[in-house]
């Protein structure tokens, strides 16, 4: 059984703080570039997420009109966040690639997988074997343990707040 530990207060209230414990947590884990900057620090703290006027209403309706800047992020508000978010898209692409190459094996297969999939998220144990298709919006504050199994059409996604996920196996 897979058993999905997130340390995340409850969905209905966002932070508006930072949460420097769960900052202090993922700087040590993280075996991938974070990218670190003060928009960063807000998600992962579970701040609000800012969306574009057009998308915030038929999205998510609780957001303002006016969000507050001190109790939000935005993740167009830092280059270096773009620029990450753009490269996670491009591994994605790579780990989604169903080609079956003439001399493919399952095993092969798995391991072009498990290989991208090292490169994108936080943490990546052991006898670990993700399916495509796979999703996730940023990739580096989430840390799979060993032996983990992810069945096809597995979504992480960027969500109104996006703490740390820690997905490890359990006996």
């Amino acid at each position: 059984m897979i058993l999905l530990l997130n340390i995340l207060r409850s969905f209905t209230m966002a932070a508006s703080t930072k949460n420097h414990v769960l900052i202090d947590e993922i700087t040590p884990l993280s075996e991938v570039f974070v990218p670190w900057c003060d928009e960063f620090e807000k998600m992962v703290s579970g701040m609000t997420l800012v969306l574009p006027l057009s998308l915030s209403h038929t999205l998510v309706p609780s957001f303002s009109d006016t969000p507050n800047p001190n109790y939000s992020f935005h993740s167009g508000n830092d280059q270096g966040m773009q620029t990450f978010r753009i490269e996670t898209m491009r591994r994605l692409r790579n780990f989604n690639d169903n080609s079956l190459p003439n001399d493919a094996s399952i095993e092969s297969l798995q391991a072009r997988r498990m290989s991208v999939a090292k490169q994108m998220l936080g943490k990546l144990g052991d006898r670990v074997n993700i399916e495509t298709p796979f999703f996730c919006g940023w990739g580096c504050n989430t840390f799979v343990g060993d032996g983990v199994y992810m069945n096809r059409k597995y979504v992480i996604p960027s969500t109104r707040f996006h703490p740390p996920i820690y997905f490890c196996q359990t006996s």
